[in-house]
């Protein structure tokens, strides 16, 4: 059996649209059961419940578990409530769940959460077909509507009258089948001396870094580089991952001059995230 839209899904119901504070949009999903007034839920079908719905962090990015909580204002039968959430935008698919979901976006961007809570299910397939069975009418729709904000553009940036060193991730946000990369560059302003940087990548479990230099330990990656005066390096590091997922590299330069015994170290965060390939 093919699958229907969700619009089709709930027309077959019949909606109408009620005011409730604190959601993007609520709707019940209509019988010819009589209608009564609950505060909090404006004008309902009598025995259907009211739920609203919240998400933290209020300002998720991509990578993020945005975590969607409920609130029953009303459950005028006092039984169990059954929620189907519908959080992945790639398809217009329902799944039961618990009042409490949790989920996270690949990309920037405006998502729309959907729910449907029932006091009862039954067997029909013409309601959620990739279930099976659907919310036996009077039901409650409600949604609302998440703001995802790009990954943080995190960067080691040391820049004096002697050196610049510069670590940052020019892709970040990719598929967990290809490569993430960092960018890493030094220069060396000083006139007679060379310049010794070490790079330190720690990496969290699950992730692999490769680069022209790079030599493994436990749980980092380091590489060393000279850099004779006046003169620049540079290395691209490809960052892979076994998992989609996002993580959190962190990065430190320890630098000094040569016959100079004092040595200067720097550190930054930089987060990349693995989506799922298409």
């Amino acid at each position: 059996m093919g699958y229907l839209s969700r619009r089709k899904a709930l027309s077959l119901l019949g909606v109408s649209t009620v005011s409730l504070t604190g959601c993007a949009s609520a709707e019940y999903i209509l019988s010819d059961t009589p209608s009564e007034t609950v505060e909090g839920c404006a004008e309902k079908p009598r025995g259907a419940p009211c739920v609203g719905i919240d998400y933290e962090p209020e300002n998720p990015r991509v990578g993020d578990d945005v975590v969607f909580t409920t609130t029953v204002v009303d459950n005028p039968k006092s039984s169990t409530l059954f929620y189907f959430w519908d959080l992945d935008p790639r398809d217009d698919d329902y799944e039961v769940e618990n009042p409490r979901a949790v989920t996270s976006y690949d990309e920037e961007g405006r998502y729309v959460a959907n729910l449907v809570v029932s006091n009862r299910v039954d067997r029909d397939e013409k309601r959620f077909p990739n279930l099976g069975y659907g919310p036996i009418v009077p039901a409650f729709r409600t949604s609302i509507t998440v703001n995802v904000s790009p990954l943080k553009q995190s960067t080691l940036n040391i820049e004096n009258e002697q050196v610049n060193i510069f670590l940052k991730g020019t892709r970040q946000n990719v598929s967990v089948d290809d490569p993430a990369v960092l960018s890493f560059s030094a220069a060396n302003l000083i006139g007679n001396r060379d310049l010794n940087i070490q790079l330190i990548l720690e990496v969290p479990s699950g992730l692999t870094i490769s680069g022209s230099t790079f030599e493994q330990g436990i749980g980092q990656y380091s590489s060393t580089f000279t850099v004779s005066p006046g003169d620049t390096v540079g290395d691209r590091i490809r960052v892979n991952a076994k998992e989609t997922g996002r993580y959190t590299i962190s990065g430190q330069a320890v630098y000094y001059f040569e016959e100079d015994g004092e040595r200067f170290s720097e550190a930054s965060d930089i987060s990349v995230n693995f989506n799922q390939s298409e």
